[in-house]
């Protein structure tokens, strides 16, 4: 079995809990309609050389919340909001996350936000073909002989063959945000709880280092172990052109 040839492909539908639905209109711009209820973030990343999203733009419904800060330097996020009209550029320097405000009017709209965002297509158009792919990976031609035997070892078990599903999708997504400079938030380190020197500084660049940690090690397990890649033709309309 091969993946899904998404290439054609403008719409996209996200499961719940994070449900939306990413509609890629233009060769740089993407439409992102979350519904009420989803649980849909875009969480505290940072990028070194390649922006991905450059602009936000709120189109209808509730308020979304933007925070941001330096990536560099220790301060105190910020936080900015608005609705429909709304906004917001980015810049490379800066450590960003975005979500829906949600407030006591939000159970009044049936689609609680829409915004454009101006991004890189190729990232997002991987990461939303891999989502849909994600139950097809057990047999997949380059899933390795040892994936597939453990899964055909766990048919007797529907919850541990999710488990292992979700794992894999984890896996291949950090792979996938590896391979294009999209680096996400997994933690820092305490140091602010010990007595060292620096602390609040250690403890604020540990978030650098634990993302490093975690997403190169999950790029080459995905890569080595796993028969993963951080893009696909099969996903990617430029690849199939050239």
């Amino acid at each position: 079995m091969h993946r899904t040839n998404t290439t054609q492909l403008t719409v996209f539908q996200w499961p719940a809990p994070t449900a939306a639905t990413f509609t890629f209109s233009s060769p740089d711009t993407i439409r992102i309609s979350i519904p009420f209820g989803s649980k849909f973030r875009i969480r505290t990343h940072w990028h070194y050389t390649d922006l991905d999203t450059s602009k936000l733009t709120s189109v209808s419904g509730g308020p979304v919340i933007v925070v941001f800060g330096p990536r560099d330097k220790y301060r105190n996020a910020d936080q900015t909001f608005g609705a429909r009209g709304f906004s917001r550029s980015f810049q490379l320097d800066e450590i960003t996350s975005w979500g829906v405000l949600y407030n006591r009017h939000s159970a009044e709209l049936e689609e609680l936000l829409v915004v454009d965002i101006e991004a890189n297509t190729k990232l997002h158009r991987n990461i939303c073909s891999a989502i849909l792919d994600r139950d097809k990976f057990p047999r997949l031609a380059s899933a390795p002989f040892w994936i597939k035997g453990l899964f055909i070892l766990l048919s007797a078990s529907s919850r541990l063959q999710e488990w292992l599903l979700e794992a894999m999708l984890r896996v291949q997504l950090q792979t996938i945000y590896c391979a294009h400079d999209y680096h996400i938030f997994h933690g820092r380190i305490p140091f602010d709880m010990f007595f060292v020197p620096r602390a609040t500084e250690l403890a604020f660049r540990s978030r650098f280092w634990v993302s490093k940690i975690v997403m190169s090690s999950c790029y080459w397990v995905g890569r080595i172990l796993l028969g993963m890649k951080g893009e696909y033709e099969e996903y990617t309309p430029e690849c199939v052109a050239e």
